[in-house]
């Protein structure tokens, strides 16, 4: 199981950009962490089409070459030759002093795969000559090598069973340089890995970006310096890594005598793919050149992305130029001159190619299981089943449906679903402030009316201070009716002394009026210092009223508040 192309899940967001633009269904792989939807690859699925890598803007997907290992195997002396794509040009200003330092570094020689294109070129028409095939599908590409072994089986009868250009090459040069010599490939595709995986000619994938950050990374400055390839002159394999590169060579020198067709981009070739799978063999071309990047190998998984496309196509007319240089001097002799120098010194049985196809079962799934998965969705009318988004990634509601069928993918990731779940929670959150306005409200008024029996108690104090303050008055006057009546007594008494025998019962009745004026003045007594107590309470009840009252102003103020804020709320 190769990964090539890798998931840092701490930094994906779950966008589904790369859902979007994978195109393979099941590569992709949805859940759900921590509250959050993430999305990892299944290497078993993948083609390492190097589309995601593109389109993260989080820098969650990663791809991994040889460019460490070929650098550690360097400074330990391994002897190694190096073979470099012809898109290098349309990658880097200064490509010829960057090969010229390599070999600074221990590079033993270096081959133009230019040259292995002119001989991918020769085999294709020699195959096509020799043995008049049907419809065949070019495959200097390996992510569709993959995908027509992974998903469409059928066709492998239809791969084109000559090498790519950069394996081309490889044999090629293996002849001069032995087999004790390991081969390192200087591309611009991240999926190269995987051909040389399963081919076992090349060594090391070594891509124009890895190499680029190597560089930067250690602050290497190359040097300005003179290069020349360990080949002879290529000729029009020039012009390979550009869209259509391989039609416009077989074209070039076989004219429209065969019919080739061409496609790429991610977004187009592998359903183009798909239709030739279904296609009448009479509408077929002979050659179907296919490339998964849009740009070609120019603009490839493995690039820097540094360059317009305007400034890649003129890098490439350029090298049609020079390719042509020798036919527009000597004429189309010169090229058939070059295969003659192929057909003596190659065979056209080294440059086959046996696949080894490994198709995918697609995970079952029955019609009950997509049901279940619109209604995890929550969707359950047409419209909600076609609402077709795109935001998930697929295309269609029913495709999204077919995944969660599958637990490829997860009900959380529809965003149709959690937009219903944000507004019926907003509508559940509405709700509850429509009853706690009307909760306050009751407060409010049930605070008033705790407010209004305060003020009828604080009215009612009022009227007992008054009556206590009238009640003193009488008091008062009790007393000093006690007093005159207690100097009545006095004089009574003195007169009664007075009188002697028939004094004696006018003695006891002033006696009984002296205690009379007594007991007047002791409840006089008690009725000022219960009274003083009542009005030390009523103070403190008045004061504890004060309270409360602007406490409760306090309390309704802010009630206020809070019902004008959910009023204001609501209306935003």
């Amino acid at each position: 199981m190769r990964e090539i192309i890798k998931t840092d899940t701490s930094k994906c967001e779950g966008c589904n950009r790369c859902v979007r633009v994978c195109p393979v269904s099941e590569a992709n792989i949805a859940y759900v962490e921590g509250g959050n939807v993430k999305v990892r690859i299944d290497p078993e699925k993948c083609i390492s089409c190097g589309a995601c890598l593109k389109v993260c803007q989080h820098e969650a997907r990663s791809y991994t070459d040889d460019t460490e290992s070929f650098f550690r195997d360097l400074e330990k002396g391994t002897e190694i030759a190096l073979i470099v794509a012809p898109a290098i040009r349309s990658n880097f200003e200064n490509w010829e002093s960057l090969l010229a330092w390599l070999k600074t570094k221990g590079v033993s020689r270096i081959y133009d795969v230019s040259l292995g294109a002119d001989i991918c070129t020769w085999a294709h028409i020699k195959y096509i000559r020799e043995n008049e095939p049907g419809p065949i599908i070019t495959q200097p590409c390996p992510a569709i090598v993959g995908y027509v072994e992974k998903y469409r089986p059928e066709l492998v009868k239809n791969l084109s069973p000559v090498h790519s250009p950069m394996l081309c090459t490889a044999i090629f040069a293996r002849e001069q340089l032995g087999s004790g010599c390991r081969i390192a490939a200087l591309s611009p595709c991240v999926a190269k890995k995987i051909e040389f995986e399963d081919t076992n000619i090349i060594d090391y994938n070594v891509t124009f970006k890895k190499l680029s950050e190597y560089i930067a990374r250690r602050g290497i400055r190359v040097p300005e310096a003179d290069f020349r390839f360990d080949n002879i002159s290529a000729s029009l394999g020039r012009i390979y890594s550009m869209p259509g590169g391989l039609k416009e060579n077989i074209e070039f020198y076989l004219g429209k005598a065969v019919r080739v067709d061409k496609s790429e981009g991610q977004s187009k070739v592998y359903r183009d793919i798909d239709k030739f799978a279904y296609e009448t063999e009479e509408n077929l071309p002979a050659v179907f050149d296919v490339l998964n990047c849009e740009d070609g190998c120019n603009g490839g998984t493995g690039c820097s992305e540094g360059f317009s496309v305007f400034k890649i196509n003129s890098s490439m007319d350029k090298q049609r130029h020079i390719g042509m240089e020798k036919y527009e001097r000597k004429g189309k002799d010169e090229y058939t001159r070059l295969f003659s120098i192929f057909d003596k010194e190659l065979s056209l049985d080294s440059f086959i190619r046996r696949y080894r196809g490994s198709p995918q079962k697609e995970i079952s799934y029955t019609s009950q299981d997509v049901e279940r998965a619109f209604l995890s969705m929550g969707k359950t009318t047409h419209e909600q089943r076609n609402h077709n988004c795109f935001s998930c990634g697929n295309e269609t509601c029913n495709e999204m449906a077919v995944k969660i069928a599958k637990g490829i993918n997860v009900p959380e990731n529809c965003v149709e679903k959690a937009r219903h779940e944000i507004l019926a929670a907003n509508e559940a959150f509405l709700n509850e402030k429509s009853r706690s306005r009307e909760n306050i409200r009751n407060i409010t008024d049930e605070i008033e009316e705790i407010r209004q029996l305060f003020n009828k108690v604080l009215t009612n104090i009022e009227n007992i201070e008054e009556a206590i303050e009238k009640y003193n008055a009488m008091a008062k006057l009790v007393n000093d009716i006690a007093l005159q009546t207690q100097i009545l007594s006095i004089n009574a008494s003195i007169e009664a002394s007075r009188s002697g025998t028939a004094g004696k019962g006018f003695d006891v009745i002033a006696q009984a009026i002296r205690d009379l004026a007594n007991r007047s003045r002791n409840s006089v007594g008690e009725v000022e210092e219960t009274s003083s107590y009542s009005k030390a309470t009523i103070n403190m009840i008045k004061s504890a009223g004060e309270d409360v009252d602007n406490s409760i102003i306090k309390v309704s103020s802010y009630l206020s508040e809070i019902t004008s804020s959910s009023e204001s709320s609501k209306q935003a």
